[in-house]
């Protein structure tokens, strides 16, 4: 798979289908491992948007630091786990940091995030909420896997498919790759506007 960065072709190494597997199925893994425990948070965006929205008390909060610190570790991990692969990969590329490919401009990434994380969050809610309540229910995990898995197959060609800035955070500070980094906290955070004037989502 082939993308531009900084203006390069850089090498194959994956299909899309391959990544948007890989990440979907492992989100659907984990949901259904330790939603029983936490409730299966993992982004900030997530968690963020179910407290507007009345679902989770603020104690949760504290879960977003600790999923920016996951990360940054997990980034760190892959960097060690990759590093062996030197000049015919770039560390950026290998850390999959999320940048605007060059072919589009930033907004038009901005808004393709802006999208997807929108969807992300509506699939969610539907599935999670019952007026005041955050549930997991058994297909919960499955369902919010798929979403995740289409998501990337249809973006990552655009922005290596972002929608949780706490996994942007941490491939970027590894790589040092902070290229169009608003995006991937401001697109999230915009759609969470829109949650106020969505009352309706969390009564569904």
């Amino acid at each position: 798979y082939q993308r531009r960065v900084h203006g390069g072709d850089v090498p194959r190494v994956m299909s899309p289908l391959a990544v948007s597997f890989a990440f979907g199925m492992g989100l659907t893994i984990v949901i259904a491992s330790f939603g029983k425990f936490s409730g299966g948070h993992f982004n900030p965006a997530v968690t963020w948007a179910l407290f507007v929205g009345n679902h989770i008390t603020g104690w949760r909060l504290l879960y977003i630091p600790v999923q920016v610190v996951g990360g940054i570790v997990a980034a760190a991990l892959v960097e060690s786990l990759t590093s062996d692969l030197g000049a015919s990969l770039p560390n950026s590329l290998s850390l999959a940091a999320n940048t605007v490919a060059r072919n589009y401009d930033v907004w038009e990434g901005f808004w393709v995030e802006f999208v997807f994380t929108g969807l992300l969050l509506a699939v969610i809610f539907i599935l999670t909420t019952r007026r005041s309540d955050y549930v997991l229910t058994p297909n919960t995990p499955l369902y919010i896997g798929l979403t995740v898995f289409v998501s990337h197959l249809a973006i990552i060609p655009i922005t290596n498919c972002s929608l949780n800035p706490a996994r942007s955070f941490g491939s970027s500070l590894i790589s040092n790759t902070w290229d169009d980094h608003w995006v991937f906290w401001v697109a999230p955070l915009r759609r969470l506007r829109h949650w106020w004037h969505w009352p309706h989502l969390s009564l569904l």
